[in-house]
């Protein structure tokens, strides 16, 4: 539908991400994409308001390089993420059980499983060493330094400062400040040689057990939370929501077609935009 909707609408628009593969240093490959989405780190920790920000800004620079993402309501212990290709776009759907901060680090393992033409599915991190994980790794160590780029001063004070105490309060503050999780903290400050191997494995034992503990009702929602409309905007993706607008009023989708599409009245999709 969105390749159907782009091509009415004489949008051009196409998967335009650039491709590698994992003979090439996954650090350098994400500065470069980085570059070429042009959002800095300066303008992460000053323009990003909150982790919903964050996740919007990112998937709409995404949308203008053909990268759709959709936010799907599939059990986390299923799977967090997926990636595919079709009609010169590429799809990622995201877990709706994942916090915020979660999915912002798998939305960018995704995007490393694109550029390696190698689309499929995410679950949970785990320690072997087969092919399949080292493909695992390899976009959990993109995803990280892509987040947070070891080029960049403040990063390297950021972690600097965890290695200083590597308390789960620090690695908060300092997720906070960048709008990741506090594992992203926790695994760039191990690639970086920050923190050792058993210490960092060790974190993410605790962290994991912890949160584990934490009732849903307890954890952070986003502000649409409860509002069905705002929700169901937020799963679609307002890119693609105003793009079913846009060949609402071109008289491309008729109201009953747009209802069919995105679950939403077209007047309340407007009005929620």
């Amino acid at each position: 539908e969105t390749r159907e909707l782009l091509d009415a609408l004489d949008l051009k628009i196409s998967f335009s991400l650039p491709t590698w593969t994992m003979k090439e240093n996954p650090e350098q490959k994400a500065e470069q994409l980085r570059t070429l989405l042009g959002i800095s780190i300066m303008e992460q920790i000053r323009n990003f308001q909150n982790y919903y920000d964050a996740q919007d800004t990112w998937r709409s620079v995404l949308f203008d390089n053909g990268v759709i993402v959709r936010i799907c309501r599939m059990p986390i212990s299923d799977a967090r993420a997926f990636c595919l290709f079709g009609s010169n776009l590429a799809g990622i759907g995201l877990s709706s059980e994942d916090r915020e901060s979660g999915r912002i680090f798998s939305l960018f393992h995704e995007v490393c499983h694109l550029g390696l033409q190698q689309p499929g599915v995410s679950g949970l991190m785990v320690k072997n060493t087969s092919s399949d994980q080292k493909l695992e790794q390899y976009c959990d160590h993109f995803a990280a330094s892509f987040l947070l780029p070891s080029s960049n001063v403040q990063v390297i004070n950021a972690l600097d400062n965890f290695r200083s105490s590597m308390t789960l309060e620090t690695a908060r503050k300092i997720a906070n400040k960048f709008k990741v999780s506090k594992y992203v903290i926790a695994r760039r400050a191990f690639d970086l040689e920050y923190i050792k191997k058993a210490d960092y494995w060790k974190l993410i034992e605790d962290w994991q057990t912890q949160d584990a503990l934490i009732p849903k009702k307890q954890e952070p929602e986003r502000v649409t939370s409860g509002n069905y409309h705002a929700t169901q905007i937020s799963y679609i993706g307002k890119r693609f929501a105003q793009l079913v607008i846009r060949a609402l009023q071109s008289n491309y989708l008729t109201p009953v077609e747009v209802r069919r599409i995105v679950g939403l009245d077209h007047s309340v999709l407007e009005m929620n935009l």
